[in-house]
């Protein structure tokens, strides 16, 4: 989580968001310019994504593999609406679950919430 929000700093001092309250323009930043579907809100990803992907990370839509209580089996969803990775860092207070840092087409990005370990998100690698 501390990279990602070294990265998010860089990010904002360097001009890649326009408002530090909406990352909207941070995502829009790190975005894949392909994949994501499309929205019609201006500043989101799915909006004009040929202009995604200032930075050159690349982050494409790979949705996650899940499991919700109404269904008994693991499956893939939000395969071009979103992208999640792990982080290091363990839910506090949830045996079994660690943090998330993911992006959606509609939305945001630097956004955490805690997934269980079992469920399938992808990882980034960064060399040092």
């Amino acid at each position: 989580m501390e990279e990602w929000m070294q990265l998010k700093t860089y990010l904002i001092d360097n001009g890649y968001s326009s408002n530090e309250s909406k990352d909207w323009w941070i995502a829009k930043s790190l975005a894949s310019t392909t994949g994501w579907t499309s929205a019609y809100e201006e500043g989101v990803i799915g909006y004009d994504q040929a202009s995604n992907n200032r930075t050159g990370f690349s982050a494409f839509p790979g949705g996650m593999r899940e499991k919700k209580s109404w269904n008994p089996d693991y499956y893939f969803n939000n395969g071009s609406r979103k992208c999640v990775w792990w982080s290091t860092v363990p839910s506090s207070g949830s045996e079994g679950y660690a943090k998330t840092i993911w992006m959606y087409y509609t939305g945001s990005t630097s956004m955490t919430d805690s997934e269980l370990r079992k469920e399938g998100v992808s990882i980034r690698c960064v060399k040092d």
